[in-house]
């Protein structure tokens, strides 16, 4: 899936363009009219109306709702190149590049400088391993919209052709643009270990980090740098830092394992390459899910068994992400559903909770687990009339059912904790 820098509506559109939009297309030329008139308010607020739930939609996850609230937003604002933008941008969360293609094509027909259109082209374009047609559609975007990103972008997809000049030349512009790009560092770092010049990679690694210090991929590369140097003692804080943000990535583990290993802490380091070895296996399993979701998007059992992979990863946050794409191919399957609902609580979506097991609860209301796990959420939001519903319909389902009757008794007279005790 890309991780497209994905744009709220509320920045691409004000109040004000949708009006300008509605009066001059909708209603006649400028001069036409002295003023807006009551249908233009209308059309303008149906229109931002229909936008809004489009975002909340695709915030929660809800794509198919995200695809129909745009559908209705084009009813009122098909002149609009930012409504068919974010057609794209949904679409691009589904891997349905194709289609995305179509969408960003329409808003820059409407609006041929409208940033971001081509940008996001050119990552779909990358991820397919499509490089020529990266570099077009980059190359366009930065014709209108010069930025330090998309000349990191252009000098990744050099990498990928081997064009090692293109790609420092690149980096270099980048640079020029904003002299505190963390990203540009790090493949300044990539290029100078390849060569052979490690004190310059480190140089700029240590850069990329103290300008980005969160970013536990730099913390990871720093470590590694450091450890193929022979600084092994400085290496394991860094690698420690990274395996510890990141459980789930192979070469922290691996690194780390390896140097502990190297300082004589032989138990402790095997530890991590054993953790490494089964890693590597999950790592090479998604690589090879990712690629099957874009080449062939609408296949739900692809997706299903990228967020299986992702979970056991312990990559919640993805997995769930996958899950729900999955469900958006075929919202009538129960179990996924289910997986979907748990998982948002567990992330700590309990409003994405509630709404999945109010759906799971409208296909069939017998199901004892979900009542209960319903009124779980609703008593943690402070829902206590809402919960004591949710439980007293497990117990009309379960009358034996004696957890929930303790909780029940608590309920009105202690906190959520409490109750859990």
């Amino acid at each position: 899936m890309i991780d497209n820098k994905q744009l709220k509506l509320s920045s691409l559109l004000s109040l004000a363009s949708v009006l300008f939009v509605v009066l001059v297309v909708g209603c006649g030329a400028p001069l036409e009219q002295d003023k807006l008139t009551l249908d233009d308010l209308r059309t303008a607020e149906k229109l931002l109306s229909f936008l809004n739930l489009a975002q909340d939609a695709l915030d929660d996850g809800r794509y198919n709702a995200a695809l129909t609230h745009i559908d209705s937003a084009e009813l009122y604002g098909q002149h609009l190149a930012g409504v068919h933008y974010f057609r794209g941008l949904i679409l691009d969360q589904l891997n349905r590049f194709d289609d995305s293609e179509m969408a960003y094509s329409e808003a820059l027909r409407l609006s041929p400088s409208f940033q971001g259109a081509w940008f996001n082209m050119g990552n779909n374009a990358l991820s397919l391993d499509q490089f020529n047609k990266a570099l077009v559609n980059y190359t366009n975007e930065l014709k209108e919209h010069p930025r330090s990103e998309v000349y990191e972008k252009i000098a990744i997809t050099h990498a990928n052709l081997y064009e090692s000049e293109e790609t420092m030349e690149n980096v270099l512009e980048a640079l020029k643009l904003d002299s505190l790009y963390a990203p540009a560092y790090v493949l300044l770092g990539r290029i100078y270990r390849d060569e052979g010049k490690i004190e310059d990679a480190l140089k700029n690694l240590r850069k990329a980090h103290k300008l980005d210090p969160e970013n536990y991929e730099y913390v990871y590369e720093l470590g590694a740098l450091l450890f193929r140097s022979g600084s092994i003692e400085e290496s394991i804080n860094y690698l420690s830092s990274a395996r510890q943000n990141m459980q789930w990535h192979y070469g922290s583990h691996y690194n780390l394992g390896q140097a502990l290993v190297q300082m004589g802490r032989d138990r402790e380091g095997r530890q991590f390459l054993v953790r490494a070895d089964s890693l590597q296996e999950l790592e090479s399993l998604t690589a090879r899910f990712l690629q099957r979701t874009r080449e062939r998007p609408e296949n739900q059992a692809d997706w299903g068994n990228l967020a299986n992979i992702f979970r056991r990863m312990g990559k919640l946050s993805e997995a769930t992400k996958a899950y729900k794409i999955a469900l958006s191919l075929g919202p009538n399957d129960i179990e996924l559903r289910n997986t979907v609902a748990y998982l948002s609580l567990v992330t700590g979506d309990t409003t994405g909770a509630v709404w999945h097991y109010r759906r799971l609860l409208e296909e069939d209301n017998t199901k004892v687990d979900t009542w209960f796990n319903l009124g779980i959420i609703q008593v943690s939001r402070g829902e206590f009339g809402a919960a004591r519903r949710s439980w007293e319909n497990v117990l009309r389902l379960a009358p034996e059912d004696s957890t929930t009757s303790q909780f029940l008794r608590k309920l009105p007279k202690s906190t959520f904790l409490e109750i859990l005790e």
